[in-house]
């Protein structure tokens, strides 16, 4: 009877633990309104809107561009933006969808730049 009762509690335990992570997974999935993607490290990303909410509903938002551009602010905080231009991307839920090239240049690197000092 012991043998038997500790793999079924160790299965038991092991699938509400992935249940668990399931749920908070799509949670947080759900939360973000856009995504922001690297390109080429420290000089180009893209921001990606999250249409998990609106795929559900059957429709893609044309307000999609407006959270692409909240996502500027996030971006500001660890790099300085040089350009940004919003592309439009077909996807494969077949809708046209617009996405933000965000061209970068880090803030560390301006940073540093500023304290080199040329003597003579």
């Amino acid at each position: 009877m012991k043998k038997l009762l500790a793999p079924l509690i160790a299965i038991t335990f092991s699938l509400a633990l992935l249940v668990t992570a399931a749920l908070n997974i799509e949670a947080s999935i759900e939360s973000h309104d856009y995504f922001i993607k690297t390109v080429h490290p420290d000089r180009v990303l893209v921001v990606e809107p999250n249409l998990s909410g609106f795929v559900k509903a059957g429709a893609i938002a044309e307000d999609a561009g407006e959270s692409l551009m909240n996502a500027l602010e996030a971006i500001a905080e660890k790099y300085e933006v040089t350009a940004s231009r919003i592309i439009h991307v077909q996807r494969n839920i077949g809708s046209v969808v617009p996405n933000l090239v965000v061209n970068v240049r880090p803030l560390q690197a301006i940073e540093a730049a500023d304290l080199v000092s040329v003597s003579e």
